[in-house]
């Protein structure tokens, strides 16, 4: 087996505000040709393609991809959280070294809905449930510290509590931050680091006031 995989091309869409980019599959036709373009490759040389997604209905990446080509190849989706695109090049990797596949090709795509990130499906089981009580078992949460989800569960960042505290963040702050399931939203639409979100949403509410003074004087 050849260990040698080689990306022949790649290619990109402008990033959006949530609300205001393209259709999904309008974003990733675009994508794909791009790089196809940077390959100098005809999409009818592709044997098998691998679409990473999340807010999106299932077979999404048929409808993206048939835009671009219905050429009857395999078109696997992948939902996998922030590492869908990634997941899916992974994939695309493997067929080629599996010999599945000569050319494949990966694409990932999202079309954001404006305010916070929500689950997509609130009435099951909440995926992360377990994840959540693992890390905070290792971390040595208590059960105050647990009622601060949105900032224990990032367990990159082993010096979260302190750094919450530099932040000027309570747990007042986390109690009255409007939730989804057991995720803690700081800011409608912020970063994914929500507590840095609350320190920006205090400088915002700063910068507005400091203006409607300037405009009474």
């Amino acid at each position: 087996m050849d260990a040698q995989v080689l990306i022949a091309g790649v290619g990109m869409v402008p990033f959006r505000r949530p609300g205001k980019s393209d259709p999904y599959d309008v974003m990733a036709e675009g994508a794909v040709r791009a790089a196809l373009a940077d390959a100098r490759l005809d999409y009818d040389l592709v044997d098998q393609a691998f679409a990473g997604f999340v807010l999106a209905d299932s077979c999404s990446g048929q409808r993206a991809l048939y835009r671009v080509g219905m050429g009857g190849i395999p078109i696997t989706n992948v939902s996998n959280n922030c590492a869908s695109g990634s997941t899916a090049l992974y994939l695309a990797r493997q067929a080629v070294l599996a010999g599945e596949a000569e050319c494949a090709l990966a694409v990932g795509f999202e079309e954001m809905r404006p305010g916070a990130l929500d689950r997509v499906f609130p009435q099951l089981a909440d995926p992360l449930e377990r994840h959540r009580d693992c890390v905070g078992a290792a971390m040595g949460f208590g059960d105050a510290e647990r009622a601060m989800p949105a900032i224990c569960t990032w367990p990159h960042l082993p010096d979260s509590r302190s750094w919450a505290v530099k932040s000027g963040i309570t747990l007042r702050d986390c109690s009255a931050a409007p939730s989804s399931g057991s995720i803690t939203r700081m800011l409608p639409g912020s970063t994914s680091l929500p507590g840095f979100s609350i320190a920006r949403a205090k400088r915002v509410r700063a910068t507005r006031s400091l203006r409607r003074r300037r405009r009474s004087c």
